[in-house]
Protein backbone atom coordinates (compact mmCIF):
# COMPACT_ATOMS: atom_id res chain seq x y z
CA UNK A 1 0.00 0.00 0.00
CA UNK A 2 1.09 2.93 -0.87
CA UNK A 3 0.44 6.56 1.22
CA UNK A 4 0.88 10.16 -0.26
CA UNK A 5 2.01 12.53 2.19
CA UNK A 6 0.57 15.70 0.67
CA UNK A 7 -3.04 13.90 0.69
CA UNK A 8 -3.28 13.08 3.99
CA UNK A 9 -5.21 15.88 5.95
CA UNK A 10 -4.62 17.34 9.15
CA UNK A 11 -7.01 14.89 10.79
CA UNK A 12 -5.56 11.83 9.33
CA UNK A 13 -6.57 8.63 7.02
CA UNK A 14 -7.73 5.58 8.41
CA UNK A 15 -7.07 3.07 5.53
CA UNK A 16 -8.61 -0.83 5.79
CA UNK A 17 -7.40 -3.11 3.14
CA UNK A 18 -6.12 -7.11 2.41
CA UNK A 19 -2.65 -8.03 2.09
CA UNK A 20 -3.64 -11.14 -0.60
CA UNK A 21 -1.97 -14.31 0.20
CA UNK A 22 -0.43 -14.55 -3.14
CA UNK A 23 1.13 -11.27 -2.90
CA UNK A 24 2.53 -12.45 0.92
CA UNK A 25 3.88 -16.23 -0.69
CA UNK A 26 5.08 -14.94 -3.33
CA UNK A 27 7.81 -12.88 -1.52
CA UNK A 28 7.87 -14.67 1.67
CA UNK A 29 9.59 -18.31 1.60
CA UNK A 30 8.91 -20.15 5.36
CA UNK A 31 5.48 -18.68 6.51
CA UNK A 32 3.10 -18.51 3.88
CA UNK A 33 -0.58 -16.56 4.44
CA UNK A 34 -3.57 -18.70 5.29
CA UNK A 35 -5.99 -16.14 4.58
CA UNK A 36 -5.84 -12.27 3.18
CA UNK A 37 -4.28 -10.16 6.01
CA UNK A 38 -6.80 -7.56 7.52
CA UNK A 39 -4.57 -4.21 7.35
CA UNK A 40 -6.06 -1.02 9.31
CA UNK A 41 -3.85 1.95 9.50
CA UNK A 42 -4.31 5.87 11.34
CA UNK A 43 -2.25 7.53 9.34
CA UNK A 44 -1.43 11.09 10.76
CA UNK A 45 0.82 14.33 9.40
CA UNK A 46 2.72 16.47 11.80
CA UNK A 47 5.44 18.88 11.11
CA UNK A 48 8.15 18.44 8.44
CA UNK A 49 6.40 15.54 6.80
CA UNK A 50 6.81 13.59 9.95
CA UNK A 51 3.87 10.38 9.70
CA UNK A 52 2.36 8.28 12.00
CA UNK A 53 0.82 5.23 11.27
CA UNK A 54 -1.03 3.13 14.05
CA UNK A 55 -2.46 -0.17 13.11
CA UNK A 56 -3.69 -3.67 13.62
CA UNK A 57 -2.86 -6.38 11.48
CA UNK A 58 -4.71 -9.93 11.63
CA UNK A 59 -4.84 -12.79 9.66
CA UNK A 60 -3.72 -16.71 9.58
CA UNK A 61 -0.30 -18.19 9.08
CA UNK A 62 0.78 -21.55 7.71
CA UNK A 63 3.35 -23.00 10.37
CA UNK A 64 4.22 -26.26 12.15
CA UNK A 65 4.70 -27.69 15.41
CA UNK A 66 8.14 -26.86 16.92
CA UNK A 67 8.20 -30.37 18.58
CA UNK A 68 6.25 -32.88 16.19
CA UNK A 69 6.43 -31.28 12.98
CA UNK A 70 2.58 -31.34 12.53
CA UNK A 71 1.21 -28.53 10.41
CA UNK A 72 -0.47 -25.81 11.68
CA UNK A 73 -2.84 -22.73 11.79
CA UNK A 74 -1.39 -19.81 13.55
CA UNK A 75 -3.58 -16.72 14.16
CA UNK A 76 -1.78 -13.70 14.47
CA UNK A 77 -3.12 -10.30 15.48
CA UNK A 78 -0.21 -7.53 15.74
CA UNK A 79 -0.71 -3.81 16.61
CA UNK A 80 2.19 -1.45 15.59
CA UNK A 81 2.95 1.86 15.15
CA UNK A 82 5.59 2.86 12.63
CA UNK A 83 7.19 6.81 12.61
CA UNK A 84 8.49 7.89 9.13
CA UNK A 85 10.29 11.18 8.50
CA UNK A 86 12.06 12.54 5.39
CA UNK A 87 15.09 10.72 4.50
CA UNK A 88 17.90 13.70 4.62
CA UNK A 89 20.55 13.94 1.82
CA UNK A 90 23.07 13.32 3.90
CA UNK A 91 22.38 9.38 4.13
CA UNK A 92 22.97 9.44 0.08
CA UNK A 93 26.61 9.82 0.59
CA UNK A 94 27.61 6.76 2.77
CA UNK A 95 27.90 5.59 6.34
CA UNK A 96 26.48 7.34 8.77
CA UNK A 97 26.06 7.28 12.73
CA UNK A 98 22.66 7.36 14.10
CA UNK A 99 20.98 7.92 17.21
CA UNK A 100 19.39 5.52 19.07
CA UNK A 101 16.24 7.79 18.77
CA UNK A 102 17.06 7.88 14.94
CA UNK A 103 16.80 4.00 15.04
CA UNK A 104 13.02 3.85 15.52
CA UNK A 105 12.41 5.71 12.62
CA UNK A 106 11.83 4.91 9.00
CA UNK A 107 12.79 7.22 5.98
CA UNK A 108 11.14 7.60 2.82
CA UNK A 109 12.13 9.83 -0.10
CA UNK A 110 9.77 11.58 -2.43
CA UNK A 111 5.88 11.74 -1.68
CA UNK A 112 5.52 8.30 -0.97
CA UNK A 113 5.44 6.13 1.22
CA UNK A 114 5.42 2.45 0.61
CA UNK A 115 4.40 0.50 4.30
CA UNK A 116 3.67 -3.12 2.93
CA UNK A 117 7.87 -4.28 3.68
CA UNK A 118 6.89 -3.25 7.36
CA UNK A 119 3.43 -4.48 7.29
CA UNK A 120 4.88 -8.00 6.57
CA UNK A 121 7.77 -7.56 8.85
CA UNK A 122 5.34 -6.78 11.75
CA UNK A 123 3.62 -10.08 10.79
CA UNK A 124 6.62 -11.99 11.39
CA UNK A 125 7.66 -10.38 14.67
CA UNK A 126 4.07 -11.31 15.76
CA UNK A 127 4.59 -15.05 14.71
CA UNK A 128 5.39 -17.35 17.73
CA UNK A 129 9.18 -18.74 17.61
CA UNK A 130 7.88 -21.95 19.14
CA UNK A 131 4.41 -23.15 18.33
CA UNK A 132 2.82 -26.19 19.83
CA UNK A 133 -0.13 -28.57 18.22
CA UNK A 134 -1.03 -29.03 21.84
CA UNK A 135 0.28 -28.37 25.13
CA UNK A 136 1.00 -31.47 26.09
CA UNK A 137 2.48 -32.62 22.41
CA UNK A 138 5.02 -35.35 23.02
CA UNK A 139 7.40 -34.70 20.00
CA UNK A 140 9.01 -37.17 17.85
CA UNK A 141 11.27 -40.48 19.25
CA UNK A 142 14.69 -38.84 18.51
CA UNK A 143 15.71 -42.11 17.57
CA UNK A 144 13.65 -43.61 14.89
CA UNK A 145 11.47 -40.10 14.18
CA UNK A 146 7.83 -42.29 15.55
CA UNK A 147 5.32 -39.36 16.60
CA UNK A 148 4.71 -40.27 19.99
CA UNK A 149 1.51 -38.49 20.28
CA UNK A 150 0.00 -41.05 17.76
CA UNK A 151 1.60 -43.96 19.67
CA UNK A 152 4.81 -45.20 21.04
CA UNK A 153 8.47 -46.87 19.53
CA UNK A 154 10.02 -49.88 20.39
CA UNK A 155 13.18 -47.95 21.08
CA UNK A 156 15.21 -48.47 23.99
CA UNK A 157 16.12 -45.22 25.53
CA UNK A 158 19.66 -45.02 26.18
CA UNK A 159 21.76 -44.69 29.40
CA UNK A 160 22.09 -40.83 30.41
CA UNK A 161 26.22 -40.32 29.75
CA UNK A 162 27.66 -39.86 33.47
CA UNK A 163 28.47 -36.35 33.07
CA UNK A 164 25.07 -35.36 32.31
CA UNK A 165 23.20 -37.22 35.75
CA UNK A 166 23.55 -34.62 38.04
CA UNK A 167 21.35 -32.63 36.05
CA UNK A 168 18.33 -35.30 36.62
CA UNK A 169 18.22 -34.28 40.55
CA UNK A 170 17.26 -31.11 39.40
CA UNK A 171 14.37 -32.97 37.26
CA UNK A 172 13.05 -34.24 39.73
CA UNK A 173 13.27 -31.46 42.25
CA UNK A 174 11.28 -29.42 40.13
CA UNK A 175 8.67 -32.10 38.93
CA UNK A 176 8.38 -32.67 42.74
CA UNK A 177 8.02 -28.65 43.74
CA UNK A 178 5.32 -28.20 41.00
CA UNK A 179 2.94 -31.59 42.31
CA UNK A 180 3.07 -29.99 45.60
CA UNK A 181 1.79 -26.72 44.66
Amino acid sequence: MNIQVQEIPSEGLHLSYEMSPLVWNSEEKGHSLLESAQIVLDVLKHGEGEVYISGTLSTRVQGECSRCTEALSLPILSRFHLDYVPSPDKFSAGEVALSSDALDLNYYEGDEINVDEEIRGQCLLAVPMHSLCQADCQGLCPQCGVDLNKGSCQCRSEPVDLRWAALEKFKYKENNAKSKT
